[in-house]
């Protein structure tokens, strides 16, 4: 995604694409979330249309301004693109699922970013890639490391990903061999041992966010992640946790929404968040707050827009929503404007 010349992004192509048919419990009309885009338009890396198996992930260093997108390539390896540089492939790296990707270290002029991948044989793996925002170079270094404590997902299953205070990451995944998920977190030197989250159990790959920018513009452990799942009832739950704590509260079903993929969460630099859900081939969206409560009721996509695949992100006040079509081209458009 580009930036405007105000810093953040304003849509420019139309890309409205073909209904389809909604499959929802009551569904709702086509409403606009606040400061929702209705123009789409395509991410390229080096001139070059990005195309996809799966989702692509993206993080923006909140000092140095420095845009790092990843995904699946169609020859299943981890691509990077460098604030729409040229695409590039690291090395030693095959996978299956959506690749994540979080801020470990912002200096002002350059960004080291944590990746995560799940390898064909389950495993968590992740390295780091520095750049700056005057270029469009990438640095891998570190590549790549084992998650350690057993850390195993099905191989088509994304982690899910929030960063943490120096350079630390917080990471939940859905079990290998049961429907549980399972969380550990790394403090910037060593990973935390691996623990269940009670209550939880999903068939599908959870996701997770903090407040965008929260533990450098105010006092991190005044935050909270906001973990996202597809209960067994195929309903939309969202559950928290305070950094430095160990239990997580705010349970809250998100009403008669019915998801038949991972949902999606970003939470912004004010505190509200939204969620995004692909049920059939369309995308629902709400507006929850990082600290508990929510819209209590879902928009649809406000295009219609037919999507495969979908990511979430926050910036500032700004959300964005990321789609893949079928062609395995991937779209963005502005999809929530926060106060």
């Amino acid at each position: 995604m580009k930036l405007s010349p105000k810093r953040w992004r304003l849509s420019a192509i139309a890309l409205l694409t073909a209904l389809s048919t909604l499959f929802l419990m009551n569904p709702p009309a086509y409403a606009s979330q606040p400061g929702e885009g209705t123009n789409w338009e395509y991410e390229t890396a080096g001139g070059t249309l990005i195309q996809t198996y799966s989702a692509l992930a993206e993080e923006r260093s909140p000092d140095s301004n420095v845009l790092i997108q990843v995904w699946r390539s169609r020859q299943s390896t981890v691509a990077v693109s460098v604030n729409h540089g040229p695409r590039f492939d690291l090395p030693g790296a095959t996978t299956y699922a959506p690749p994540q990707v979080v801020v470990e270290r912002d200096s002002g002029s350059t960004a080291t970013f944590r990746v995560f991948h799940t390898g064909t044989d389950g495993h968590v793996y992740y390295g780091s890639v520095s750049a700056r925002a005057s270029d469009q170079n990438p640095s891998a270094h570190g590549l790549w490391a084992q998650v350690p404590g057993e850390v195993v997902t099905p191989t088509t299953f994304a982690v899910a990903v929030t960063e943490g205070p120096n350079g630390g990451a917080y990471l939940a995944y859905r079990g290998a061999n049961s429907r549980e998920v399972w969380r550990t977190y790394f403090d910037g030197t060593s990973w935390d041992a691996v623990h269940t989250i009670p209550g939880v159990a999903t068939d599908h790959a959870p996701r997770m966010r903090a407040l965008w920018g929260g533990w450098r513009t105010t006092h991190f452990f005044d935050t909270a992640f906001n973990m996202i799942y597809i209960g067994a009832d195929h309903r939309v739950n969202v559950i928290r946790q305070t950094p430095g704590h160990g239990d997580w509260w705010g349970h809250e079903v998100l009403g008669e929404m019915v998801g038949d993929e991972s949902a999606e969460v970003a939470i912004s630099s004010t505190g509200q968040g939204q969620v995004a859900v692909r049920h059939g081939t369309q995308v629902a969206l709400t507006t929850i707050n990082h600290n508990g409560g929510w819209q209590g009721a879902w928009d649809m996509e406000n295009t219609g827009h037919v999507a495969v695949a979908i990511f979430l992100v926050a910036y500032q006040y700004r959300g964005y929503l990321i789609a893949q079509s079928s062609n395995g081209y991937v779209e963005w458009k502005p999809s929530r404007q926060f106060t």
